[in-house]
C-alpha cells in the first residue's frame, strides 16, 4: 500500500516516520522498491499474454475479503 500510494497523507507520513526511525523496515522497504523498479523496467516492453489481464481482475473479485 505504501508503495503503490495508496495511503493517506497522514498514514504515508506515519510510515516515514517509521521508515527514519526503524533501519530494518527501511532496508525492508528499500529492497521491494528497488525489486518494483527492475520489475517494471525488465517488463516495460512486454505485452500480456491474450485475456491475463481479465483473469487477474477476476481472480481478485473472487478473493474473500
Amino acid at each position: 500500500m505504501f508503495l503503490d500510494g495508496e495511503l493517506s497523507e497522514d498514514q504515508h507520513q506515519e510510515v516515514l516516520d517509521h521508515l527514519h526511525a526503524c533501519m530494518e523496515c527501511f532496508h525492508t522497504y528499500d529492497f521491494q522498491a528497488e525489486l518494483r523498479q527492475i520489475i517494471a523496467a525488465k517488463c516495460a516492453n512486454e505485452t500480456l499474454p491474450p485475456g491475463l489481464a481479465e483473469r487477474i481482475r477476476q481472480s481478485l473479485t473472487d478473493e474473500p475479503a
